[in-house]
């Protein structure tokens, strides 16, 4: 390895090292047949690879078998070359993992035939059927743009049953109102949809008093979504989710975006079973251009903010599952695919000191609006024309 140019080795034999501990978390975790764990990194220019594999004693076995193979990121075109982080990742049938979760709790000595039956005597729903079912493999969960003064969040996910899946959701929100109506609560959700360009969306909102102490935080309840082409698409505004399809139909999305491009493996390969991208430097820039300069932080407080300013460039974390194996392969600007953890780890005092300073929702938003939409506006209306029904 030293002699094709890595930098750093390290090797550790895992079925040595977990011999003897408790053979039933080892199981449940998937590391009772691990063998070996290598690590390496190596230099290019400004660029590091840091390349890294888990392999086992046969087939991946608990919760190291719910990573599936290698497969295509659809749920990744959502995504707009504008990303500043997101992680996807694709998993086993989730019937399956629901299968492996009950094993686990009967095994910790749940009763879960008795929990199975109370989920559906309280909700009218079928855990397996309603809610694993019309779910497919491919998650993904990202900011997409600016995350302030309002976090350009997006929810992408493979569905099979959209019909299904749907009415999952609207009878979950009955549930909830009914308890809340039961136990007095000053509050309830309401689920709104509307028809434009042939395509659905829905938004899913919580109502709360105006002297409520949460009332300043109602805009945050707000999600809007749609189905496309078997998935999930969701943001906070109808205007985010009509952009993410847009990129997902013109292919002018994250992985065609040159910057992801030259992150990727050597070969190309855009087949993942989970991947991390990010920018974290542009993110933390955001925050750091709303905090007011002056005496309210420390020189080393500003040292830090600074240095976290510096951690520019994206990086990208590939995760690939095989029969007998977990491969990671990180590419990105830093030296080594943790730099920058010293400065984090000091990160909550500089929140501290900014707190000081500036109150918390004016970094998050500016007054008088809410999340996704101002206060007059409709949040599901692209255009402030549309009437929900």
């Amino acid at each position: 390895a030293y002699g094709e140019g890595a930098q750093f080795l390290a090797a550790v034999d895992l079925a040595a090292l977990v011999g003897g501990e408790d053979e039933a978390a080892l199981e449940a975790i998937g590391l009772a047949n691990a063998r070996h764990f290598i690590a390496q990194r190596r230099q290019f220019g400004d660029r590091a690879e840091t390349t890294a594999e888990l392999s086992f004693e046969g087939e991946r076995r608990g919760l190291a078998s719910w990573l599936a193979e290698p497969g295509p990121m659809g749920a990744l075109e959502f995504f707009s070359p504008d990303t500043t982080v997101v992680s996807a990742f694709v998993v086993r049938e989730p019937g399956d993992l629901l299968d492996d979760i009950l094993q686990l709790a009967a095994a910790d000595g749940e009763d879960v035939d008795a929990a199975l039956d109370t989920f559906e005597q309280e909700t009218g729903l079928s855990l397996r059927d309603d809610v694993f079912a019309p779910l497919g493999g491919e998650f993904a969960m990202g900011m997409d743009g600016p995350a302030l003064p309002e976090p350009s969040w997006k929810l992408v996910f493979e569905v099979y049953d959209e019909l299904r899946l749907q009415q999952t959701v609207g009878l979950l929100i009955e549930r909830v109102n009914q308890e809340a109506a039961a136990r007095g609560a000053e509050y309830s959700m309401t689920l709104d949809e509307i028809t434009d360009g042939g395509r659905t969306y829905f938004l899913l909102s919580g109502d709360v008093p105006d002297d409520s102490e949460a009332a300043a935080f109602e805009g945050m309840m707000e999600v809007v979504w749609t189905y496309a082409d078997g998935y999930f698409v969701a943001a906070p505004s109808r205007t985010l989710v009509e952009r993410a399809v847009q990129y997902y139909e013109s292919g002018a999305s994250l992985v065609t975006a040159e910057e992801f491009q030259s992150l990727l493996p050597v070969d190309g390969y855009l087949d993942f079973s989970g991947v991390v991208y990010n920018r974290l430097g542009e993110m933390l820039a955001q925050f750091f251009d709303r905090v007011p300069s002056g005496e309210a932080l420390t020189a080393e407080q500003q040292q830090a903010i600074d240095e976290l300013r510096s951690e520019s460039g994206a990086s990208l974390y590939c995760v690939y599952g095989e029969r007998d194996k977990i491969r990671f392969v990180s590419h990105g600007p830093n030296e080594l695919p943790l730099a920058g953890l010293s400065q984090m780890l000091g990160f909550g005092s500089v929140i501290e000191g900014i707190g000081a300073a500036t109150p918390f929702a004016d970094l998050v938003r500016p007054a008088g609006v809410r999340f996704g939409h101002t206060d007059e506006a409709d949040p599901l209306a692209a255009d402030g024309g549309n009437t929900w029904q």
